[in-house]
């Protein structure tokens, strides 16, 4: 910061709406020592005194980034990119300050829509979103606990899980259209059967991966709505999941070491994988891929399959874009416990409950049906013998 610059500023506190000034360091009815990066308080601070001294660095702090992100907008407008010698400046963090300012943009100060009982941080959550509607009801959500007469509103970490969710239903086409006017399933649909108390022993996924080159033939994109690693992370599959249960995710070369993301927020540990060859030559800048990984992770003491006999690999055909051989589903049976839930899916499997956005709605609430599994696992078997696979299992 230039030397000759005297910095002078003024804080609204919290508690009274009160402007006070600082300068120089200094804040009103902070007793102790105090310097650029330390705060020493005085031996004897009595509890009370403790507390009022909180209030006072809370009230710096909630106001802080409001300043960072109007100066450097403010800079931008003015000056261009002559804002870039901040990057010159000792203790001064140029993407805190780009990120500041993002999020007052979002909310300008001549519109009224800070709210001045949350935080920066709260608004720095929901900044992301694209209608304004929306931002503001989601605040209003999060002032919910205050208006009934809570002493705290909800907290960043609630704020950022219900974004994801909207983010997710966004992304996955939220009330997808089937022909005939058939709605699809949409995330909603998952946290539905999430306080229907619905939980599964297995879960199936094959999740629709947003790849960077959106021009090849792998590219997800024009197939199903791709997602993000982090949007994938944020379905709530460890509400749904057994305490004892499988995963088993299918996953390219591209994602294989963005995995262990989604284990660990659904709540699984990795334990083994599955290889799918494919005999047609694949694409690859290196060796051309011809095959795809579903990588096994378990929760809690699911240890160990069901069935002792199953290799860990099979040679069979692609069929439509994206489509696992159904033959897999039958190994599944036999390795893991029921319930079953299948992620991602396109059409429906007797005796499973099947989530996608080209599967109605109605038919994923509906409960499953164990003479339907029973039928289901017959015509899958009888379907793997017809396929062009050569015979893995013991």
């Amino acid at each position: 910061m230039p030397d000759d610059v005297t910095c002078v500023v003024e804080v609204a506190m919290v508690d009274t709406g009160e402007i006070v000034t600082l300068s120089n360091g200094g804040l009103p009815d902070l007793p102790g020592e105090r310097g650029a990066n330390w705060y020493r308080p005085p031996d004897g601070l009595s509890p009370k005194q403790w507390e009022a001294a909180g209030h006072c660095l809370l009230s710096v702090e909630r106001s802080v980034m409001w300043w960072i992100g109007d100066w450097w907008a403010y800079g931008q407008a003015r000056y261009g990119e002559r804002v870039n010698v901040i990057r010159e400046w000792d203790g001064i963090a140029f993407q805190t300050c780009v990120n500041a300012a993002n999020v007052c943009r979002k909310f300008p100060r001549e519109s009224n829509r800070r709210r001045l009982v949350l935080s920066f941080k709260h608004h720095a959550e929901v900044a992301s979103l694209d209608n304004p509607d929306d931002v503001d009801a989601l605040l209003d959500w999060v002032e919910e606990p205050l208006r009934n007469g809570e002493r705290r509103p909800r907290p960043t970490r609630e704020l950022r899980a219900e974004v994801n969710r909207r983010k997710n239903a966004a992304a996955i086409g939220a009330l997808h259209a089937q022909p005939g006017g058939v709605l699809g399933c949409t995330v909603d649909d998952l946290w539905a059967a999430v306080e229907r108390g619905e939980k599964f022993g297995t879960v199936y996924a094959d999740p629709p991966w947003l790849y960077d080159n959106q021009g090849t033939r792998a590219a997800t994109g024009n197939h199903y709505g791709g997602m993000t690693v982090e949007e994938i992370c944020a379905l709530p599959i460890r509400q749904l999941s057994e305490d004892n249960a499988h995963l088993h995710l299918w996953t390219t070369n591209g994602f294989l070491f963005e995995c262990p993301k989604i284990f660990d927020a659904w709540g699984y540990e990795f334990k083994s994988s599955f290889v799918w060859c494919k005999p047609k030559l694949g694409l690859g800048n290196y060796w051309r891929n011809s095959h795809e990984f579903l990588l096994t992770a378990v929760r809690g003491n699911a240890f160990g399959f069901n069935d002792g006999g199953l290799q860990s690999f099979m040679v069979c055909d692609r069929g439509r874009h994206s489509e696992k051989p159904e033959q897999v589903r039958s190994f599944i049976e036999r390795a893991s416990p029921g319930p079953y839930l299948e992620l991602f899916g396109r059409r429906e499997a007797p005796g499973w409950k099947v989530w996608g956005n080209q599967i109605e709605r109605d038919l994923f609430s509906r409960p499953a049906d164990e003479a339907e599994l029973r039928e289901g696992r017959r015509l899958r078997e009888a379907l793997g013998n017809a396929q062009n696979v050569i015979p893995f299992c013991a």
